[in-house]
């Protein structure tokens, strides 16, 4: 009995060796292995000196980091490349090139265009718009528009106006007009004169007064001042502002309405200073 288990430890004790031989050079082949994968690696990351970022390829770093665009770490990047490339190169991986979805298109010779959206407003056409004043002191005896928003034609009938000025200023007209009616022969030709000039003086006085020359000629004809002023439209249009009622006393120049010609208007647009590169006169505009 004791024989066999001295064969017994034997044989184990042989397997014992094997096992750690065995076990010694497969631990020395995966070192080796090992320092066979480290050692480009090593040399590789020893060659690199820069980083970038695989999204914005603009971003170049001296050192490890995050890319302040988009904070994606930085990879390496090979001194080949990094010595090759020039500010006006980009040079990226094909699987960079396909994350970033890169489109190229030939170089071309067009003119370039650009549509520009702006806010703005609707205006009144300045040009087309006229103030009714008085043209004398005196009351407003009667309005013949009530409201805004009523639409005029030229020439229609806006204010009848009581004026002593305009009394004053007819009996004038009158006095002239029966001094040269009273000339007759045997009447010096300065003092014909005189009374001519005096009667076209009237004449004009009316005028500025804003009677008309069909009034002022009636006036002659029937030797009776008129006691009211009727002021007309100067244009056709819609009131848009009526500044005083019926009964109120106005003296010259007082604004009675704004009358407005909305058959064309203007559009006021804002645009930013970034885009007045754009804009010429004379283009067409489009607006909703």
């Amino acid at each position: 009995m004791s024989r066999i288990q001295a064969v017994r430890r034997a044989i184990a004790g042989i397997l014992l060796v094997g096992a750690g031989v065995l076990a010694g050079y497969m631990l020395g082949a995966s070192g080796d292995a090992g320092a066979m994968a480290g050692a480009p690696a090593h040399a590789e990351q020893g060659a690199v000196k820069r980083w970038y970022c695989s999204m914005h390829p603009q971003i170049i770093r001296d050192r490890p980091g995050l890319c302040p665009i988009c904070e994606m770490e930085l990879i390496p990047m090979p001194e080949s490349a990094a010595v090759e490339s020039s500010p006006r190169e980009l040079t990226v991986s094909p699987a960079a090139a396909k994350l970033m979805d890169i489109q190229t298109s030939p170089v071309e010779r067009r003119f370039v265009t650009s549509e520009i959206r702006m806010v703005g407003k609707v205006q009144y056409d300045e040009t087309r718009v006229k103030d009714i004043t008085a043209w004398v002191a005196g009351r407003l005896d009667r309005l013949y528009v009530d409201f805004t928003g009523t639409t005029v034609r030229k020439g229609d009938h806006l204010v009848y106006l009581y004026s002593p000025e305009l009394v004053s200023a007819q009996a004038e007209l009158l006095q002239a007009a029966r001094a040269v009616q009273r000339t007759g022969q045997g009447v010096s030709d300065y003092l014909a004169k005189s009374n001519e000039t005096t009667l076209d003086a009237a004449r004009e006085k009316l005028r500025l007064l804003g009677l008309t020359a069909t009034q002022i000629e009636e006036i002659e004809k029937s030797g009776r001042p008129l006691t009211h002023l009727t002021i007309y439209s100067p244009i056709g249009g819609v009131v848009i502002r009526k500044m005083v009622n019926e009964g109120a006393y106005v003296a010259t120049g007082t604004p009675v309405y704004t009358v407005a010609d909305l058959s064309q208007l203007w559009v006021l647009l804002d645009a930013y200073e970034s885009d007045l590169s754009w804009i010429r006169y004379g283009q067409q505009v489009q607006f909703t």
